[in-house]
Parts: C-alpha cells; sequence; structure tokens
C-alpha cells in the first residue's frame, strides 16, 4: 500500500514538473531568445571582413592585425551567413536551436529511463540563464553542451566519440585545450590492469593504448597544428582575450562560487569511477584558479559559472536516467515494510541542490530585465551608429574611429574600428593605451563611454583618449543613449549633422528605466529582433 501510493505520489509529480519545466522553458524562449550579445559581433565581423575585403582580422585592414575571438569554429562559420548575403543574427538563431534540439535528442536517446531524461534535460533548458547563453551569439552553450557529452563518453569508455567531441570543443573554447592531455592520459590510466608489478603494469596499459586508444592522441595534434597557424598569421598564439582579460586579482568569493559547482564530481570519486572523477576535477581545477584571478568581462547570468554547471549538470541528468539500482529502507525490525527508493531519484535531488543556488544567482529581475531589453537597445544605439558611419564615410571621409563597445557598432559600420577596451586591439592589450596608438589609428570619430556625470575617464583607458582629443581639437557631436545611465558620447575631427538624428532618435527610445522599456517591447516577438 505505501509503495503504491509513493507510485502514484511519484508520477503525479513527474507530470507536474515536466509540465512546468516546459512552460517555464517557452517562457524563456519569448524572453531571452531576442538577445544578442554585443561582444558576438565581434566574432562575426572575421567572416563579414573576410568575405567583403579579403582580410581575416578584426579590422578590415592589416593594421594592428589580431585574433580577438577565442571561438575558431564560430569564426569560421561567422563566414557562410557573410558569403551568403544572410542576415548573421538569424542565422547563429537557427543555429542556437539546431544546437538545443541537438541536446535535447542526444540526452533522451542515451538514457535507460528517457521520462527522467527528458525530464531533467527540459528542467535544465528552463533556466533563464540556459536560454539567454543558448542565445547570445556566443559559443558558451555550444560549449558546456558539447564538455557534457564529453563526459558522458567517457563514463561509458567511448573512445571515438570522445575524441570527436574534444577535437570540436578546443576549436570552440579554448578552457578545453588541457583536454588534448588529459584525454589520452584518462585512457592510458584507465584501463583495467592487473599485473603482478608496476614495470609489467605500464607495458600493457602502453599496449593496450597503442591499439585501441591512439586515436585520442589527434586533438592534441589538430591544437598545435591551430596554435601555429595563428604564429604565423597573427604572430602570437594565444587570443587575444588572454591578454586582455589577465590580471585581476585572487578573489576568494569567486573561488568558493566556482568551486561549488565542481562539487558534485565528489559523486564520482568511488572505486568504479575514480579515475574519471580524477579526470573532471583535473579539468576544473585549472579553469577555476583561472576564473578566478581574471578579470571576468560580460559576466551576464553567471557566464563563467554556467560553463562549470551546466556540464556538470549534465552528468549528474544522465547519471540518474541510466541509474537502475534501488535502495530499500524498512520502518520495523523485521523488514515487514519495506520501502523501494530508486537511486535515480537520490542524483535527481543531488541535481537539484546545485540547480536551486544556481538559478537564484543567475536569475535576479534586474538582471533578467536588462537582458530582456538589452539587444532591443544596442539596435538602437550602437547599430544605429555604425550604420550611420557607414553611410556618411564617405561624405567626411571617415576611415577609423574608437569604441570601447567592439562588437555591433564595428560590424555595421565596415570601418577600422580602436577598441580601447583592448579585446579588438593587440596594441591596446599587450601596452595599453597611448598617444602612439591613437596616432596609429588615427580615429576621425572618437566615441567614449559615458553617463550622467560625462566621459567615465577612468574606464577603460578613455583618460588618455580625453587628452588626445583635446590636443586634437575634436568636436562634441551628441550622446546616444544605450540607457539613461549609459550614453555614447561622439566626438569628431568635422561637423556630423546627419549623427544628431540618431542621438534624438537613441534618447526618445532608450532613455527610460527598464522595466518602463520591458513593459513597451514585451509584445514583439523574440524573432522580430533575429536581425543585425
Amino acid at each position: 500500500m505505501i509503495q503504491d501510493n509513493i507510485n502514484k505520489t511519484t508520477h503525479r509529480i513527474f507530470v507536474a514538473s515536466l509540465a512546468i519545466s516546459t512552460l517555464a522553458t517557452l517562457v524563456g524562449f519569448y524572453l531571452f531568445s531576442r538577445f544578442t550579445v554585443d561582444d558576438a559581433f565581434i566574432t562575426w565581423r572575421y567572416g563579414q571582413n573576410l568575405v567583403e575585403f579579403g582580410i581575416w582580422g578584426y579590422n578590415p585592414s592589416t593594421l594592428d592585425l589580431t585574433q580577438s575571438y577565442t571561438n575558431p569554429i564560430y569564426a569560421a562559420l561567422s563566414i557562410v551567413p557573410a558569403a551568403l548575403n544572410i542576415d548573421s543574427v538569424l542565422f547563429f538563431k537557427v543555429l542556437s536551436i539546431l544546437l538545443i534540439s541537438g541536446y535535447l535528442i542526444g540526452m533522451v536517446r542515451i538514457a535507460a529511463n528517457k521520462r527522467v531524461a527528458a525530464l531533467l534535460s527540459i528542467s535544465l533548458l528552463a533556466l533563464p540563464a540556459t536560454m539567454i547563453h543558448a542565445f547570445s551569439g556566443l559559443e558558451t552553450f555550444a560549449y558546456t553542451v558539447f564538455l557534457g557529452f564529453l563526459f558522458i563518453s567517457l563514463t561509458k569508455n567511448n573512445v571515438r566519440s570522445a575524441t570527436v567531441l574534444t577535437a570540436a570543443l578546443i576549436f570552440i573554447r579554448p578552457e578545453a585545450w588541457t583536454l588534448t592531455a588529459l584525454l589520452p592520459l584518462y585512457f592510458f590510466f584507465d584501463t583495467n590492469i592487473k599485473e603482478p608489478n608496476f614495470i609489467d603494469g605500464l607495458k600493457t596499459r602502453a599496449y593496450n593504448f597503442a591499439a585501441n586508444k591512439y586515436s585520442s592522441l589527434i586533438p592534441g595534434l589538430l591544437l598545435a597544428i591551430y596554435l601555429f597557424s595563428s604564429t604565423v598569421y597573427f604572430d602570437d598564439p594565444l587570443p587575444n582575450t588572454f591578454y586582455a582579460k589577465s590580471g585581476g586579482n585572487f578573489s576568494p568569493a569567486k573561488f568558493l562560487t566556482f568551486s561549488f559547482f565542481v562539487a558534485p564530481t565528489l559523486f564520482f570519486l568511488n572505486r568504479r569511477n575514480l579515475s574519471f572523477g580524477i579526470f573532471v576535477i583535473a579539468y576544473f581545477s585549472p579553469i577555476v584558479l583561472n576564473y578566478t584571478t581574471s578579470n571576468l568581462q560580460m559576466n551576464y547570468a553567471e557566464r563563467f559559472a554556467f560553463q562549470i554547471f551546466f556540464p556538470i549538470a549534465m552528468l549528474l541528468a544522465f547519471t540518474a536516467a541510466n541509474q537502475t539500482r534501488v535502495a530499500y529502507v524498512s520502518f520495523s525490525e523485521d523488514f515487514s515494510k519495506v520501502l523501494r527508493i530508486p537511486l535515480s531519484l537520490v542524483y535527481s535531488g543531488a541535481l537539484a541542490f546545485f540547480y536551486i543556488p544556481f538559478a537564484i544567482s543567475s536569475s535576479g529581475t534586474s538582471t533578467l530585465l536588462a537582458v530582456s531589453n538589452d539587444y532591443s537597445r544596442v539596435l538602437t544605439a550602437h547599430s544605429s551608429l555604425g550604420r550611420m558611419l557607414a553611410e556618411i564615410s564617405e561624405t567626411y571621409n571617415i576611415s577609423a574611429f574608437s569604441l570601447g563597445d567592439a562588437g555591433a557598432a564595428a560590424f555595421q559600420s565596415r570601418l577600422i574600428a580602436l577598441d580601447n577596451v583592448g579585446l579588438g586591439s593587440r596594441a591596446v592589450a599587450r601596452s595599453g593605451m597611448s598617444f602612439e596608438v591613437l596616432d596609429l589609428y588615427s580615429p576621425d570619430v572618437v566615441v567614449f563611454h559615458s553617463g550622467p556625470l560625462g566621459v567615465r575617464a577612468n574606464a577603460h583607458n578613455q583618460g588618455v583618449i580625453q587628452e588626445w582629443v583635446a590636443q586634437n581639437h575634436y568636436l562634441q557631436i551628441c550622446d546616444i543613449y544605450l540607457r539613461s545611465e549609459y550614453t555614447l558620447r561622439i566626438f569628431s575631427r568635422v561637423e556630423l549633422p546627419e549623427m544628431l538624428e540618431v542621438c534624438e532618435t537613441s534618447r526618445r527610445l532608450n532613455d527610460i528605466g527598464e522595466l518602463a522599456y520591458f513593459y513597451t517591447h514585451i509584445s514583439e516577438p523574440p524573432w522580430a529582433l533575429w536581425r543585425e
């Protein structure tokens, strides 16, 4: 009787949970698939410049040739919409839908209990952060999904699948580069060898590795080729972000946060999965240390914690959906009353234990409002700025401009752009902003991050640029509004009367609070914003 009641209750909970998760996923899709982060255009600019100008670089020029992307696959894919004259935003939104579909199909297909797999997989999609990162235009979601499937492949000892996924991962995020060493080591030591002495054990392992698992060395070879090519072309093997985002101080709060989301790995530190547990910890340990000591820019919706949380959550979901063992609990000494508790519930509970804190930390109301509104505001501000610069560039002989937001404005302008934050400029990332760099670029238009109190001179090297602008007698044109507290103040060598309309339109549309903006635009379907 007790077991029957538990079974009925479990079924009701399952149906209700599935319905709630599905609804939350659809709501998240409606609210956040409209979001495209400005930084995505940094990567897409490479495909645009290659097709339109024949140059593989952030700028349509060999001046200060810079590898600004950390995701070679997305950079290569950006060639497709540029070559076919397809809207880049639409192209990558469709790619996001394909990735989400592949994630769901893959998780259900490899599960023994497909109902549990479907529920837990959809529950992960129901997180606002998941929809935000899936549709941001960056590689974040692809990286986490591929990494999650890699972990699952390792638990199944699938060498071919693990090798292919690792090969893909090293071209999606540089964090995955350590896999080129960890993967062969894992397969070398994971074999269950029982030899009478250590030397014989090593020989047997080496023989088995050479016979069956040598393919795990292929990602390392591919990475070596890629780094050599980057060195030859960009004069540096590393992406520019390695220099622009380094140099932060150790943050105990960040360390504890990131370590907390690695903690579920402890479930796999047992005799059956010891080598796998060590592998996951060895992979995430340097990542946690790096994130803890770096200047993490664009950490919207806890992006960097998400890159740790989501693949481990996928692993827990897979384990729960493939757990056939049960635990028996008796409430009497003679075992006359015994409860049968599937261990899948235990792993599902473990997932919930880490799911809830991440959901809370990544889903603040102000954050979600800002993200939902962001790209619509960017279209009015940054994209309009870039389009106007492209339109008037010949009239006023504009060949270069400066702005710390290196994405949409530069993408739309088709001009040389000096990124004073440093992501798009090798010179700035390594040497800092200086009169020499400004003279090298000689921007005809300079745009400052500003606010109600004026130009933020202490932010992103803008103090140096202010001095250079004053020395060269630039004219203040107007302010473009992204938000009431965030404006782009434009200076130019010459008067730009056409820019006044862009400034006025942005003030009229963007100079309102997030909640009022949300209510004004929420009726607009998200796919209306799937455009450049």
